[in-house]
């Protein structure tokens, strides 16, 4: 199926340093006017008698875009907006359709973003899905997505799919508003969290540190991610943790039984606006607390754990194993994709010898953690993980948690 367009010029827009959530589409409303837009010939046009009606939409004001006569025929009819983008990047893309019945012969929308290089050659595509599609009605067509590695512009089209076979006889059209590609604030996770009893008598809980540096109120979202299964569903179904009031602090604690959660594993967090359920300008700090109460009755001993972006490298290390009477050492894994993945698991001693090893496979957003001694590593004084990606391409988080068997006292390391 062909692409009814010409794209003579690029509009390019340089990606705002500032994580937050900008669109990088000019006059993506559409209020007045296509400005900004390149569109193929005559076969899309500026209404301004209706726009979109939806939670969140910009009301009058929206491009149709037509086939009519021979121009069908199983074409796609489509109009574009090209942008630099930065690789590595979380971007939402949406744009709202409707699809109107009667005698309109168009047979569905399309949308999609076609990640180019520094040559302007297709390096990946992103495809944009509706949930549902009902004629004579307003609806989102939306993904988020990361950007390749080795894009340089996202080129945004989308358009009509005209009949197949024939020409139109009444004509093919539908009608777009409030296209949106930006960057979003990143999906943060904790690689370790708990509500559970430990070994040698500790009981683990996480608290929840963050701060909200926008002008406005936001919500914390977040899923618990139980150790050992598949946590796609959790994403699904957000909860909501707490607000934060503008340039305000919370704490949350024993986050995983806020969560609904129990056990350990580790946690997915998202921050929207409050009032509007959109991603704020900027993301917000989070750092967890999970500790234990101290054996002597004192106080508590714990580790600081920073929530983090999605990993990206293919193998990290990690410094500080000690397996031995006086110290415990856990290596611990996160997915923090939605895919399957398999690492390995190294142990190794001072002059880089592999000491013990093992292959993990992990399902999408699973947590596994395991004493090294699982890897057949005991009386190790001084040592190192390397944790390596090899198979699939999803992101992961690699950390150590080396605990004093005395006192319970732990300490953090994240690989790297």
């Amino acid at each position: 199926m062909k692409h009814m367009r010409m794209l003579t010029a690029m509009a390019l827009m340089v990606a705002a340093s500032t994580v937050g959530a900008q669109n990088l589409l000019t006059n993506g409303t559409f209020d007045s006017d296509l400005s900004g837009w390149e569109t193929y010939d005559d076969r899309a046009s500026w209404r301004g008698d209706m726009g979109n009606t939806l939670t969140g939409g910009s009301g009058p004001g929206a491009v149709e875009i037509r086939g009519d006569g021979a121009d069908c025929n199983g074409a796609t009819t489509m109009i574009g907006q090209t942008v630099a983008v930065v690789p590595g990047k979380t971007m939402k893309v949406r744009v709202a359709a409707f699809l109107p019945g009667g005698d309109n012969e168009a047979l569905a929308v399309s949308a999609k973003v076609y990640w180019k290089d520094a040559s302007n050659n297709i390096i990946a595509t992103t495809e944009l899905t509706p949930q549902s599609v009902e004629r004579d009605q307003w609806f989102w067509i939306e993904a988020v997505t990361r950007v390749p590695e080795g894009a340089a512009y996202g080129e945004f089209l989308f358009g009509t799919k005209l009949p197949t076979g024939n020409a139109c006889t009444a004509g093919a059209w539908a009608i777009f508003d409030d296209a949106w590609l930006g960057t979003i604030p990143p999906e943060l996770f904790v690689p370790a969290a708990a509500s559970a009893p430990g070994a040698n008598g500790t009981y683990w809980s996480t608290t929840l540190w963050a701060i909200n540096p926008n002008d406005v109120e936001v919500r914390l979202d977040g899923a618990f991610l139980p150790a050992g299964q598949d946590n796609s569903g959790a994403l699904a179904s957000l909860r909501a943790i707490t607000t934060i009031p503008a340039h305000g602090a919370t704490e949350v604690t024993d986050v995983v039984a806020a969560l609904g959660g129990s056990g350990a594993g580790g946690l997915f967090l998202r921050v929207v606006d409050a009032a509007t359920g959109d991603s704020p300008p900027e993301g917000i700090d989070v750092v967890t607390y999970t500790f234990t109460p101290s054996s002597s009755g004192g106080g508590n001993y714990g580790q600081g754990i920073p929530a983090v972006t999605p990993g990206e490298k293919e193998s990290v290390r990690c410094p500080g194993v000690r397996h031995d009477g006086s110290f415990r050492t856990n290596v611990g894994v996160l997915n923090t994709s939605g895919e399957q993945i398999s690492v390995e698991v190294e142990i190794r001693g001072t002059d880089g010898t592999v000491l013990g090893s093992e292959s993990w496979t992990l399902p999408p957003y699973g947590q596994r953690q395991e004493s090294v001694a699982s890897l057949g590593v005991t009386g190790l004084v001084a040592g190192y993980a390397v944790v390596t990606r090899t198979a699939g391409s999803g992101g992961f988080r690699a950390y150590l948690s080396r605990v004093d068997n005395a006192t319970g006292d732990a300490v953090y390391v994240l690989g790297r």
